[in-house]
């Protein structure tokens, strides 16, 4: 009688192989969406609240808060030669 050359012991260990990698695969397909809608829910409370950071701090305020008029007093003058470049 003949043997089968298929009916060793490696092709256990590939259908066993081959199981896993489909399970794997099955259960990246099954993440995929669920770390997305994680990533953009997390990326969208970041950017809601540092919304809310920028309403909060009123520019105007900051503009009127500065000091905006010119002193020579305070401010180190440098003056500085120049010559014009022609093509």
């Amino acid at each position: 009688m003949m043997q089968m050359s298929f009916l060793n012991k490696d092709i256990f260990r590939n259908i066993a192989i081959l199981g896993i990698v489909i399970l794997a695969a099955l259960l990246f397909i099954k993440l995929i969406p669920v770390i997305i809608i994680g990533g953009l829910a997390i990326w969208g409370v970041s950017k809601i609240s540092k919304m809310k950071k920028v309403k909060k701090k009123d520019p105007i305020d900051d503009f009127n808060k500065e000091d905006t008029t010119f002193s020579s007093d305070k401010d180190t003058i440098i003056d500085v030669d120049y010559t014009e470049v022609r093509r």
